[in-house]
C-alpha cells in the first residue's frame, strides 16, 4: 500500500466515523410546512377570544416548528397551544431532553413580559407542558422546542401532571401514531371572584359533574420568584389555572372530543374509585361548548352554525384504539 493511499485512508476514517455517529435526522425539514395559515385552514380558524374580551394588546400568536400558540403577557403563559400530530411527527426513538425551561425568544423579541424558570422553582407547581415534549419523538430538536415557558402553565405535579394528565397525553400520542389529528390544549383560568366552580351534568355536555378548585384550594392566584408563601403577592406572576383542557380533533371523522381536568391531586379520588385511567378520564370528558364557556375562547370560528352544533355540543365516544 503506498504512503499516499495510507494518508488518504487516515483522513477518511474520522469522517466516516462521524457520519456513522451522526446520521441526518429524517424528520428535520429545512423549513416546516405546517405554517400558521395551514393550521388555520384545517381548523376553520384559530381559536378566538370570546365576545366581549377586551382587545388590550397583551396577546399575540406565533409558531414553533410543530406547534402554534396564543401567548398572554398578563398570565405569563398561553391561552391555547395547537399541534398537528401524526405518525410522521409522534413516532420516533428520541427521549425527553435534559434541558430546562426558558423564556420564549419570540416573547422577548416582541418585548412581551415573560415568566422565568425561577418563578416555578420551589413554588410547589410543575412546569406543565401544553404541547407535550413526547408528542414530537420524531425529532430531538422539536422536543427541545417545547421547553419554552410560553408552552407551560403551573400544574400540580403529584397526582396530576405526573399522573393522570400524563396518561391523557399518552393516549393522545397513541392515537397520533395511527392517524393525523389536531390537538388544542390550554388553561382554564380562575374566575375573577376566585371561587370554586361546579359544572353541572347538563352544562358539561357529557353527563359529568365537573368540580374545579378556587383560590382557597390552590392557595393563591399566581407564582413568582420561587416562593411557596400563599400570602406572597404576585400581581405580575405566572397565573395558576383552575384546570387544564385538551381538545382532540380527528379530520378523518370530522369529530372532536374534549377533557377538562381540575388542577389538583387526582390520586385520592382515583384510588377511592379504584378504576382504570381510561375510566377515570371519561369522568372528565366535556363538550367543546363547555370548554369554550370555561376558558373564554371559541373553537372553529369560521365553521357554519350547524357544524359548530354538531362538533362542539355533542359528546362522541372516545376511541383511543
Amino acid at each position: 500500500m503506498t504512503r499516499a493511499l495510507i494518508s488518504a485512508l487516515l483522513l477518511w476514517l474520522p469522517l466516516a466515523a462521524t457520519a456513522q455517529q451522526d446520521p441526518p435526522d429524517p424528520c428535520q425539514p429545512a423549513q416546516d410546512p405546517e405554517t400558521l395559515a395551514a393550521i388555520d385552514e384545517a381548523l376553520l380558524g384559530l381559536p378566538v377570544m370570546a365576545a366581549g374580551t377586551p382587545a388590550d394588546g397583551h396577546r399575540d400568536v406565533w409558531c414553533h416548528d410543530r406547534f402554534c400558540l396564543q401567548y398572554n403577557a398578563v398570565t405569563r403563559g398561553p391561552d391555547w397551544v395547537i399541534e398537528r400530530l401524526g405518525p410522521d411527527v409522534t413516532d420516533g426513538e428520541h427521549t425527553r431532553p435534559k434541558i430546562k425551561f426558558a423564556p420564549d425568544p419570540t416573547a422577548l423579541t416582541r418585548q412581551m413580559p415573560s415568566a422565568v424558570d425561577a418563578d416555578y422553582t420551589n413554588s410547589g407547581f410543575d412546569r406543565g407542558h401544553m404541547a407535550a415534549s413526547a408528542d414530537f419523538k420524531c425529532s430531538a430538536d422539536w422536543m427541545e422546542q417545547t421547553f419554552v415557558l410560553s408552552n407551560a402553565v403551573p400544574q400540580v405535579g403529584v397526582g396530576f401532571n405526573r399522573a393522570i394528565w400524563k396518561s391523557l397525553e399518552e393516549r393522545v400520542q397513541g392515537l397520533a401514531s395511527r392517524e393525523q389529528i389536531y390537538v388544542i390544549t390550554g388553561p382554564v383560568p380562575l374566575p375573577a371572584n376566585g371561587k370554586a366552580q361546579t359544572l353541572s351534568a347538563h352544562a358539561s355536555g357529557c353527563g359529568n359533574i365537573i368540580e374545579l378548585p378556587g383560590r382557597l384550594a390552590l392557595g393563591r392566584d399566581g407564582i413568582c420568584n420561587g416562593s411557596k408563601d400563599p400570602a406572597k403577592d404576585c400581581p405580575d406572576g405566572v397565573a395558576i389555572p383552575a384546570a387544564v383542557f385538551k381538545v382532540i380533533y380527528v379530520p378523518r371523522t370530522g369529530r372532536a372530543f374534549g377533557f377538562v381536568l381540575s388542577n389538583e391531586n387526582h390520586s385520592p379520588l382515583r384510588n377511592k374509585l379504584n378504576v382504570s385511567a381510561d375510566t377515570y378520564l371519561d369522568r372528565w370528558r366535556v363538550s367543546l361548548t363547555a370548554i369554550e364557556d370555561l376558558a373564554g375562547i371559541e373553537f372553529f370560528p369560521r365553521s357554519t352554525a350547524r357544524r359548530q352544533t354538531v362538533v362542539e355540543s355533542n359528546c362522541p365516544v372516545t376511541r383511543w384504539r
